[in-house]
Formats: structure tokens, sequence, C-alpha cells
């Protein structure tokens, strides 16, 4: 008996030394490969934000099935495409007054006018507090501007004790070459030190509101809280202040919608296109699920706690069964979504009231079809590497598809017009 029991013994041992020396040589040879094992809980890497060339490798692991299916039998039509400005350096956002004159942001602290083929610099914001994905970001034109002249412009600020991001109001003057008067309407909205997911998108909605688009700053806590700012979608007067439909006590006024990771895009249906919802946001998710949500008051489900842990879903319905459920899921990987429109006009034929959204570590436009209903239709993609990173795509006054491309220098506005 005692001799079986060590030879047994010795088989345990050898197999546990081989199972020991094989976990050496796998760790070994990923170290030789520079294949980096991603720390789900940091909260210090902007994965969706880094550049292309700087991309850690994919995972070579097996994926699940992608939620959307793309949809083959779409044709795009074939485009004029036209580069409409150049050298710039990150540009972020782009809108248009109502004489067509084109007006964008950069992230280092600008805001320029594009005017009769020439472009004129008209502010620097010295509180820009530019760092990572951190700087001046979204643009909105009042529709009624013909009336105040007014803009508002989404930042990363040092103003205040820490850095935060605020929204602005400006006045420009008339020869658009500065501003007569800045108003800071929304402040002590949160952002990390190192800029990571500052959101900050802003525009006009059809009910004639500023809506506001935030981050999370990647802190855990901040999406389901119902006094930060962060995390959420905003909707707020002219002045800052909040209006009737949020959500009320106990959460801050001004918020509408909350439990968002990094709120990119928000767009806008006309409601001539007979659509019977407002419009849709754009969320960049950690390593799966970039969304698009229809706009609607409560809780989107996002819960990163403890500490900033990405591994968790996008839409948590373990935690919230009442949570909205994405219209868009980018299935089992993600591809940056940014920045997106409505196509509107005559010259998109079928394809008016398409959703197109910039993708950066994608490097193309998603193209997503909905029903009146504001449901999922199908899915294109195209210009895959074509332009870089794709920062936003904004519907022109002239019905042109207008890209910021984001790839880190000699960045470009690049106009397409269906022939």
């Amino acid at each position: 008996m005692k001799k079986k029991y060590l030879i047994a013994l010795g088989i345990i041992t050898i197999v546990t030394l081989l199972v020991i020396v094989a976990g050496i040589i796998i760790l070994a040879s990923r170290k030789e490969q520079n294949i980096n094992i991603p720390d789900t809980t940091s909260n210090t890497i902007p994965d969706e934000e880094t550049p292309a060339d700087e991309e850690e490798p994919e995972d070579e692991t097996p994926q699940q099935p992608q939620t959307q299916e793309v949809d083959p039998s779409i044709i795009l039509p074939d485009f004029e495409i036209t580069t409409v400005v150049g050298g710039l350096d990150h540009p972020w956002d782009v809108d248009f007054l109502p004489d067509q004159t084109m007006l964008f942001t950069q992230r280092g602290g600008s805001l320029s006018v594009f005017r009769n083929g020439s472009t004129i610099h008209t502010f620097d914001f010295e509180d820009a507090y530019s760092r990572g994905e951190g700087g001046v970001l979204g643009l909105a034109v009042d529709p009624e501007y013909s009336r105040n002249n007014y803009v508002y412009v989404c930042l990363n600020s040092s103003r205040g004790a820490n850095p935060e991001i605020r929204v602005v109001r400006l006045k420009l003057n008339s020869a658009l070459n500065n501003i007569d008067e800045r108003t800071d309407i929304v402040t002590g909205m949160p952002s990390a030190d190192g800029g990571r997911h500052s959101g900050c998108q802003v525009e006009f909605g059809n009910d004639g509101y500023l809506w506001v688009g935030t981050g999370d700053r990647a802190v855990g806590s901040e999406p389901q809280d119902p006094v930060s700012l962060g995390g959420k979608i905003l909707r707020v007067n002219r002045d800052g202040r909040a209006i009737e439909g949020n959500l009320g006590s106990p959460y801050d006024s001004r918020i509408f919608s909350y439990g968002h990771r990094n709120v990119q895009g928000l767009l806008f249906f006309p409601t001539n296109l007979g659509f019977s919802f407002e419009g849709f946001s754009i969320e960049q998710g950690p390593d799966m699920n970039d969304e698009i949500n229809i706009l609607r008051p409560g809780n989107f489900g996002w819960n990163p706690i403890p500490g900033y842990n990405e591994s968790v879903p996008m839409t948590d319905k373990s935690l919230y069964p009442n949570a909205f459920d994405a219209m868009f899921e980018s299935g089992s990987r993600t591809f940056a979504l940014s920045g997106g429109t409505v196509l509107v006009g005559n010259v998109w034929g079928n394809l008016q009231g398409t959703i197109v959204a910039g993708a950066l570590k994608d490097e193309k436009l998603t193209f997503v079809k909905v029903n009146r209903d504001g449901s999922y239709l199908s899915t294109i993609n195209a210009f895959e590497g074509q332009f870089g990173r794709i920062r936003t795509a904004q519907i022109g006054p002239d019905q042109a598809l207008y890209l910021l491309t984001d790839n880190g220098g000699n960045d470009s506005i690049i106009r397409m017009m269906p022939k």
C-alpha cells in the first residue's frame, strides 16, 4: 500500500512540475512577442483614444459573434471627395452658421472660422486644459444665431480649483475674427487630470434646448451618481439652467439620462423626416459594444465598480433590469465610434435618415439605418483606412458630409458629396 501511495505521489508531483514549466514557457513567449495583458481595472490607459500606430495587438482568443449583421445589399453612391481645410491639429467638432460659414474647434485650444476659402483664427481659450482626450472639444451654433450671434463650446478648463469641464457661450463679433463676450453657462463637470473620458459633446435639439453629453472620467462611481454631472446627458437652456422634462430629484435638475460611459456624439432627426423619436447618442465601450442609444430619460446601465472595472457590461441588466438596451452595438469588439450625424437631403436618396458615425480605432465610417420607431434595421461599414482616424462626421447645409480626421498632426476637414 505504501508503495502505491509513493508512486501516486510521484506522478502528481511530475504533473504539477510540467504544468508550472508550461506556464513559464507561455509567459516567456508572450513577453518575447510583446503581447500585453490588459488590466481591466486601470483608469489610466485611454484605449479608444490611442493613436493607431500605438494600439495594443488584437486579442487572438475566439470572439463572440457580432450583435449586428452587416447588410451587403445597401449600396453607397459614388462621391466627389475634396479636402476643405488641411494642416490642422486634432480638429474635434464642426458646425455651420446660417450663411454656411464653417466653424471648427481644435483640441489644443482654439475656435476657428473658415470663410471664402480661408481660415480666420477667431479665438484662443487661455484656460484650455489640453491633456489626452481633453481640451477644446464640442461645438454648437445657436439655432437663433441670426438674432443673437451665439455659439457654444465645451472644453476642459483650468479655471477653478481643479481642472473641470465647462460649456461656454460665446458671442461672435460681426467680423467673425474675435468674440464680444464669453459666458460660462455649465461649470463643475468632472474632468480627469489626464483628460480621459471627457465626453464634452454639445448639440441643439429640435426642442430648441442645448444637450450636453459627458464622460465618466474613468471613475467608477460617476455614471450612477445622481449629483455628479459625469457619465450623463444634460439638457439646459441658453443660460445653462435646467428645463422641464429632465429627471428631477434626487438627480441634479440638469440631468436627462445617466449610466453613460463616454458620450461622443449627439444627433437629432429633423421632424420633417417623420421619425417618432428625438435622436440618438453615440457612446464608446471598453473592449466591446460601442453603443448608439435612443435619447430618452433614465438609466443606460453603465456601473463599473468597484474601482473602474471595465469588464462589466455596458448595459448591466443584472443590476438594472429596466436599463435601456442600445439600439446598435458594435459586438465583440469596439470600433471606437466617435461623433456622428444624420444624412439629410434629397442627394442621399433612400439613405436619407441614415446615421453616420466616425470610428477612431477602426478608421472607417459606420452607416446605421433605423426604422421609423427608432429600432435597428441594418448596418454598413465603408472607407476603412482611407482617411485614418475619423473624429466626427457632420452633415452640412449643402447636404454634403463633412469628416474631421484625427491622426495626430496634419489633419483635415474633408467634404464628401454624392455624385
